[in-house]
């Protein structure tokens, strides 16, 4: 075990090394500047603009010096952003990002895994079917609908929510829902998948061979088995809900890594960019790392060489 999470580590950082390289070149290369907006500037000031920042090194420097700041834990310092470090910056939004995140994670499993089991013991059902027609709407349309259809109902007609903002619980809920409907559907259709095909299988069987209750069969055994296809869409699916969605974010106007997101793409703000980028790598390595040793307690089929 110990040298299967110390093999996948050393993975997980000539990963996290590429990401970051291939980044750091697709940022720098595209055409434009981040001074490209500036107008009526000297050209004195540009240029110790750009020395401040390191623009005025050649490229290959530039990109050894990031790569040392980061290893160091520094993430530069953001240009729009005037005297403010990304550290400073993602220190305060990523928090909010993971609360909204954590909930609509929670949401997610909650909504789809029962949702998805219902649907498989009560297969050709009407239930399976509602459940099921249910899910693939869920499927079907985004957070850039779902989020304002949820401020029409629940925020306009009944006022139940604030539009947007952020302050109490109820700034939370919204965003949290609209973020997490589209995993809840995915997660019930691939526990209905998962439990079908496990229970039909021979242990299940002789589960029910020996006598044990339905529900018992169904609690012990399928759903343990049944788990498996959604661990593995949990690994992604985690890290893109904790990191947060830029368009729930500016939908609801709350003040997570979304909008600094945004704002750093179109005002080119490298270093916040990146960042970003860095922090949403992080997240997906470590997840699926976690994926993979989850297996190995879950499914007694597989063993760590």
């Amino acid at each position: 075990m110990l040298f299967f999470i110390a093999k996948r580590l050393v993975g997980v950082v000539i990963t996290l090394f590429v990401i970051i390289t291939l980044s750091f070149l697709i940022i720098r290369i595209t055409p434009g500047s981040p001074f490209s907006q500036e107008r009526d500037v000297p050209v004195e000031v540009l240029e110790a603009l750009k020395a401040k920042y390191g623009f005025d090194k050649p490229l290959h420097k530039q990109y050894f010096q990031y790569i040392g700041n980061v290893v160091k834990g520094d993430l530069g310092l953001s240009i729009k952003y005037s005297n403010r470090t990304v550290n400073e910056i993602i220190k305060i939004s990523l928090p909010k990002t993971m609360q909204i995140g954590f909930l609509a994670l929670i949401w997610a499993i909650l909504v789809g895994f029962v949702g998805g089991a219902i649907a498989a013991v009560k297969q050709n059902t009407k239930w399976d079917y509602g459940l099921m027609s249910i899910a693939m709407c869920g499927i079907s349309i985004p957070p850039l609908v779902s989020g304002p259809l949820l401020i029409l109902v629940f925020a306009l007609a009944l006022p139940w929510f604030p539009t947007s903002g952020w302050g109490s619980w109820k700034h939370v809920v919204l965003p949290s829902i609209s973020l997490g409907s589209v995993y809840a559907a995915y997660i019930a259709r691939l526990t209905r998948g998962g439990m079908l095909e496990v229970i039909r299988s021979n242990y299940i069987r002789t589960a029910r061979a020996k006598g044990l209750s339905e529900k018992a069969v169904v609690v012990k055994h399928a759903l343990k088995g049944g788990i498996l296809p959604v661990v593995t869409f949990l690994g992604p699916a985690v890290a893109s809900i904790m990191v947060g969605s830029v368009v729930v974010e500016k939908i609801f106007n709350t003040p997570g890594m979304g909008p600094y997101f945004v704002d750093a793409a179109f005002n080119r703000d490298y270093f916040l960019l990146m960042g970003v980028v860095i922090v949403y790598a992080v997240f997906l390595l470590l997840l699926n790392l976690l994926v993979d040793i989850a297996y190995g307690f879950i499914d007694p089929r597989i063993r760590f060489e």
